[in-house]
């Protein structure tokens, strides 16, 4: 039934295990709980999933213990936790003078209280399975549960309302049948309908006829005097249509000026970001005065003292508001549960010292577990990436931008490349966006714009647009602008890829197959900081696909991952930056740009601390 039992601290120090199986590994249970969970502060999952495996866990944080079972996905067990908890019980008990000490490393037996409570719990659960079970109603499932009081309250009133609605439905009818108020003569419905429709076709017509004639008078249209154009039989264009369509010609249309202002400041901005990116403040002076519902909340946590332990009953009033003023902050709302799940399992039996207080026990929690989430798995330092690729291998570093329509791809890119610009780098732009009319046009824009800024030596230009617009595949464009760039000696690519959304799979292959075939350095994905729920999906379904079709290219899963995110439009959310949260938590991907404006200068390096402490004001 079960396949292992184990006990072990917080920093990795097996006290005690029961292995049934040889064939699950305790090391790597621990191991593999450890660096999944622990370290990334997921204490909200109910189950670990780990090959046929699941694992089931319990914190205990008086004494910074982790009790796990392991057993098959296939097997139906009943009220595990029920048997987590007792197990428990019974260690914490038996040997609570060794945990104070700290004396892991004493000989603990366990075996002789453990069978008996496992063998009642199998006779137990094959006695429930056998048995049959009614159905559930709404308010009492799990789905019922993870809404807020609110909810809870408005969902109740409204099947209290269907079902008195359905009562009186029922009721009206069974009065119906059996006050037997049938009509005794239906004959005239049969006469009178069809007199009534003939009465008004009749009526209808005449009136119909006697407005006809003004009705068409008063609209008479002058027609006007066509003139026979020679048809063109072969389909061929014509020379007309040819002239027409040559702008090489010395008399053609003159190149439209571009209003360098409208980007940026050609004055100050030239010089003004080498180096690193500054980082966003998302905190303003306006920001001191708390708002009402942080106002509720903090007094909420202030009002639970320390002195004894900290009880769910206690912590379920402050997790349901920490709830609520994240989903208010734009942090998807099965996230903000999660996050505020594993905030409560790290709390939750803790006792505290007499001057501590609950309050600061969980603004702490938060912050940590806010802090874990944003730390990003790669350190990525765009600038000496490039440096460092340029000195090795000698060949220029790729960046590959994608995401969904409008969220401004281009815009930041051009951003980036003023940013590289200013840090005296030789950037070549490769329209990749065959499908988009006007994307080509949109870049070459914003290639003239910079190279007005950083103009060049004679022949050879600071950066540069490359486009293909007689070749639709998007992958080879990409390829045939890397080419360009390494003959040319430009030290960075930059890959500009069509806008699509995460279910369109023809284009979602194409991404893979141009991520499989040229193998950027770095690939970002471009999301918008006004999002919330929909910002996760895009993001974990672009991930996912990219793995996909990666596998069906033959890459590896490593060289397939979007590696980090660029957000924009975030000077427009205050200090709503749940959605920097939510893309981080269900990726795991680091932050590495956010767009703050339409300028070029509008470009700032992400800041955990501020978010923070914009979330938790």
């Amino acid at each position: 039934m079960f396949d292992l039992f184990a006990i072990f601290t917080k920093g990795g120090i097996l006290l005690w295990h029961y292995q049934q199986h040889a064939a699950v590994s305790v090391v790597r249970v621990v191991n593999e709980l450890i660096s999944q969970v622990i370290l990334l502060e997921r204490f909200h999952l109910a189950t670990f999933s780990l090959g046929q495996l699941l694992l089931k866990f319990k914190l205990d944080n008086n004494f910074e213990l982790i009790f796990v079972i392991a057993y098959q996905k296939i097997a139906k067990l009943m009220e595990i936790d029920r048997l987590i908890e007792n197990l428990f019980s019974e260690f914490r008990n038996l040997f609570a003078e060794r945990l104070k000490t700290k004396a892991y490393f004493d000989a603990i037996s366990f075996d002789t209280i453990f069978k008996p409570i496992l063998k009642a719990y199998e006779i137990e659960n094959s006695n429930s399975i056998s048995s049959n079970r009614t159905m559930k109603t709404f308010t009492e499932s799990k789905k019922f549960s993870k809404l807020s009081e609110t909810q809870k309250e408005k969902t109740i009133s409204a099947l209290e309302h269907k079902e008195s609605n359905s009562n009186e439905t029922i009721d009206e009818t069974l009065n119906l049948i059996d006050s037997n108020s049938y009509p005794e003569d239906t004959s005239h419905i049969q006469t009178s309908f069809p007199r009534a429709i003939q009465g008004d076709r009749v009526g209808g017509a005449r009136r119909g006829r006697g407005r006809s004639k003004n009705h068409v008078e008063s609209k008479k249209i002058v027609p006007k005097k066509h003139i026979k154009v020679g048809r063109t039989w072969d389909g061929q264009i014509s020379q007309v249509e040819k002239e027409s369509l040559n702008y090489n010609k010395e008399d053609g249309p003159p190149d439209q000026t571009i209003d360098v202002a409208s980007y940026v400041d050609p004055v100050t901005a030239v010089g003004g970001m080498r180096g690193d990116l500054s980082g966003i403040d998302t905190m303003k002076e306006s920001d001191t005065k708390p708002t009402p519902k942080v106002s509720r909340f903090m007094s909420m946590l202030g009002g639970l003292t320390g002195s004894k332990p900290v009880g769910k009953d206690r912590l379920i009033p402050v997790l349901e508001a920490v709830k609520e003023h994240l989903i208010t902050k734009n942090v998807a709302a099965e996230i903000a549960e999660n996050l505020c799940a594993s905030v409560g399992e790290q709390v939750e039996g803790r006792t505290l010292s007499t001057f501590t207080t609950v309050r600061s026990v969980v603004q702490q929690s938060l912050r940590d577990s806010l802090s874990q989430i944003l730390m990003p798995r790669r350190n990525i330092n765009v600038l000496r990436e490039i440096i460092t690729k340029r000195k090795t291998v000698a060949k220029p570093y790729v960046i590959t931008f994608c995401g969904v329509n409008g969220v401004g791809k281009s815009t930041s890119l051009a951003k980036v490349c003023f940013w590289l610009l200013e840090n005296d780098f030789r950037v070549l732009i490769a329209a990749c966006d065959t499908f988009r009319s006007g994307a080509i046009e949109q870049l070459l824009t914003h290639t003239k714009c910079l190279q007005s800024l950083y103009p060049g030596k004679e022949g050879s230009q600071r950066v540069t647009l490359y486009s293909n617009k007689t070749n639709k595949d998007a992958s080879s464009v990409a390829t045939e602008g890397i080419l360009i760039g390494i003959r040319d000696g430009y030290d960075v690519i930059m890959v500009d890829t069509a806008g699509r959304m995460q279910d369109n799979q023809p284009l979602m292959q194409a991404l893979g197959k141009l991520i499989h075939r040229n193998t950027p350095d770095l690939v970002l994905f471009v999301g918008e900081a006004l999002v919330g729920n929909e910002g996760v999906d895009q993001l974990q379904k672009f991930n996912q696909s990219l793995i996909d079709y990666s596998f069906a290219y033959g890459d590896s899963v490593k060289s397939s991952l979007i590696d980090g995110i660029l957000l924009t439009k975030f000077d427009t959310i205050d200090d709503k930056v749940g959605a920097a949260i939510s893309m981080t938590y269900a990726t795991g991907h680091p932050i590495i740009f956010v767009g703050t404006g339409q300028m070029y200068t509008d470009l700032k390096s992400f800041s955990p601390e501020s978010v923070m402490n914009a979330l938790l004001k």
